[in-house]
């Protein structure tokens, strides 16, 4: 089955240029790329103009750079996207070489599946940037052995990037027991496409970073039965760290908690009300 990769991007080139490069070594094969840019930065273009003689099916959709509007580059990308499956991952999230692999592995009608990520950070988002070290290297149990302490001390969540194969009794049967069940995360959730349509997609409301394209989605999936399915330790990322503004948070929480006493799981601000369709 075919799957659109929906990468959401403002600005960072170098990291873009990482996560094109590992989504050319996919194990998984059938898939287009949708680069979901909020804004129309010329610099962007250049990067995915790199892949224009490759195999890789791409779509690159832009609108004006006027605030944050993650939420309505992403409704245009779904509208957009030529597969019934969908995955989402943020420009700044390096995917491991059998991440969609696992993700269509475990692809289920109804099913949100959702991940977590591994945050790198200090000089080793230098040294992927400047190509010290590669994503084949963030793959590998002996980098995490050899690096321990200054991955320890620079970075967070280290032990989302261990790497467990569905099939395995681990992630059937001990996994589901250890781990903590745990929401959408923006940066790492699948599901198809129809169901998301059922919630005519992402709410443009959210206006502000950081809050209300995963933790929203999460309950007006819930209402029309989707259920959410966790493919931690599965389906791996790599986030390059950076500090979070969350100037905003209070304000979008308290749209969030409108919408959710109201019941409103259908988006008034929508897909079908959205300017591009």
């Amino acid at each position: 089955m075919k799957v659109s990769v929906v990468i959401s991007v403002y600005k960072d080139l170098e990291a873009l240029s990482l996560i094109l490069s590992a989504l050319s070594r996919q194990t998984y094969q059938d898939f287009e790329i949708i680069v979901s840019e909020d804004g129309e930065d010329p610099k962007i273009l250049q990067v995915i103009q790199q892949y224009n003689n490759t195999t890789i099916q791409l779509q690159h959709l832009t609108q004006p750079d006027d605030g944050w509007q993650k939420n309505k580059a992403l409704n245009h990308s779904v509208f957009s996207s030529k597969s019934d499956y969908l995955i989402f991952i943020d420009g700044d999230c390096i995917p491991h070489k059998k991440f969609i692999a696992t993700h269509m592995m475990l692809s289920e009608p109804k099913v949100v599946l959702t991940g977590r990520r591994c945050d790198i950070g200090g000089k080793f988002i230098d040294q992927l940037k400047t190509g010290g070290i590669s994503v084949k290297n963030l793959e590998s149990f002996f980098f995490y052995l050899y690096n321990a302490y200054p991955l320890i001390k620079t970075s967070r969540a280290l032990e989302d990037a261990i790497y467990v194969n569905p099939h395995s009794i681990l992630s059937k049967y001990i996994l589901p027991k250890i781990s903590k069940i745990r929401g959408i995360l923006g940066c790492n959730f699948s599901c198809y496409k129809q169901d998301l349509l059922s919630i005519n997609g992402f709410d443009e409301d959210y206006t502000e970073a950081n809050f209300g394209e995963d933790s929203d989605l999460e309950w007006r999936f819930e209402k029309v039965g989707v259920k959410i399915k966790s493919v931690r330790n599965m389906a791996i990322l790599y986030h390059l760290r950076h500090p979070l503004n969350k100037s905003h948070f209070e304000k979008m929480r308290a749209i969030y908690l409108e919408k959710l006493n109201q019941g409103q799981f259908f988006a008034k601000n929508g897909i079908q009300k959205s300017s591009h369709i």
